[in-house]
């Protein structure tokens, strides 16, 4: 059975995109012909909005644009991240971590081998082992918010119901490792369907993800 769905909020060419992410449920997807929708490169420089998987992407990005003098709102829970990071340097340490999530795991082997199959906790961890992670912890905390930030950086779970003129998708949603790149658990596909809908005029994707569109015949080169 194919269900059709139309959508006013962006145009052809994102349609065709998201059309391409949801190819198992037999979708078919209209986009707004009045949108001239294109993917295409985004600028660092230009207003954006970045969407992420994992809050650890984010903040590494995040880290980067303000480096580069580049305003940015970041609109996921920082405390809560420095927390948890904090919390893994405890349990390295053997301290007892107090942040919940961390609290769980008796040991850093414990945690170590839980993020072989969880991409935010390995990222997290990542962090906490940086030489200057307490210095890049500080950079997250004390990054005054804009009324006008260049570029907005949100997660796909966040940015549910909302849109945006111009977004990038980044690259730290999940891949099959085989052939077939979106042969993804199903909410992995329906984490980068959200984030790819949420885009009205410009979607630049990552290059991973555009080569396999390119090569399916989904995108013109």
């Amino acid at each position: 059975t194919m269900s059709l769905s139309q959508s006013w909020r962006y145009g052809e060419a994102i349609a065709n995109v998201a059309e391409a992410i949801l190819t198992k449920h037999d979708v078919v997807i209209h986009g707004n012909p009045a949108i001239d929708s294109k993917i295409a490169f985004i600028p660092s420089d230009s207003v954006h909005t970045e969407i992420f998987r994992t809050n650890s992407g984010l903040l590494t990005r995040a880290e980067e644009l303000i480096s580069e003098g580049i305003s940015v709102s970041i609109e996921i829970n920082v405390k809560d991240f420095i927390t948890q990071v904090k919390s893994i340097k405890d349990l390295m340490k053997g301290m007892k971590p107090f942040h919940d999530n961390i609290a769980r795991f008796t040991s850093f082997t414990d945690l170590l081998e839980c993020s072989k199959e969880d991409v935010e906790l390995k990222r997290m961890m990542q962090t906490a082992m940086r030489s200057d992670c307490l210095e890049f912890l500080d950079k997250l905390e004390n990054n005054k918010l804009d009324k006008n930030p260049t570029v907005i950086l949100t997660t796909a779970h966040k940015s549910k119901g909302l849109e945006f003129d111009n977004v990038k998708i980044a690259d730290d949603f999940k891949f099959s490792e085989s052939e077939d790149l979106l042969k993804i658990p199903e909410q992995e596909l329906n984490l980068l369907y959200v984030a790819i809908t949420r885009a009205k005029e410009k979607l630049m994707l990552p290059v991973v993800l555009l080569n396999y569109l390119k090569s399916e015949g989904v995108l013109n080169d």
